[in-house]
């Protein structure tokens, strides 16, 4: 199982060689995170960016699947949920690296300006948002790299 390298699971996925039992490791761990995020801190300082979150967070979803869908082939594409689950896994851990270091940048710049370290603001929403958009992003640019093009070969992402 790959935390953080793409390249040996885009060629696997690509080649289409990547079993079931192989990739359910990785369908485990998105499924356990999932069940988690109903457990996770929430300080709901305002009910409407409370609202604006949700519904922007299921707005992002189905805008964001619906892109990866398109770049992993759209209809004439193959195995877009497995791929999806193995490669989402491993965009999701480099996501949460980078977030998590963004994450501690901001409180510390909200401490030294005498805002509340946790406290949600219009600020935080932005960039939580802007993640997750940068999620699907990223997850669409690898799955287009598991196609198997006929021609001129492409250089593999490096991000």
């Amino acid at each position: 199982m790959y935390f953080i390298s793409y390249d040996p699971l885009k060629e696997s996925l690509r080649e289409r060689t990547l079993t079931d039992r192989e990739a359910l490791p990785y369908f485990v761990l998105f499924c356990a995170l999932i069940a988690l995020t109903p457990f996770t801190p929430s300080i709901q300082v305002d009910n409407l960016l409370h609202t604006v979150g949700g519904l922007a967070r299921i707005a992002i979803a189905i805008l964001g699947l619906l892109y990866c869908y398109k770049q992993n082939g759209g209809s004439s594409g193959h195995d877009f949920i497995l791929k999806s689950i193995v490669l989402g896994w491993v965009v999701a851990v480099r996501c949460f690296l980078v977030f998590t270091l963004a994450f501690i940048a901001i409180s510390f710049c909200a401490t030294l300006f005498g805002k509340g370290a946790f406290m949600p603001t219009w600020l935080d929403f932005l960039v939580v948002k802007a993640f997750q958009i940068i999620y699907f992003q990223r997850l669409g640019r690898h799955l287009r790299d598991t196609r198997k093009y006929h021609g001129k070969p492409r250089l593999p992402a490096r991000c």
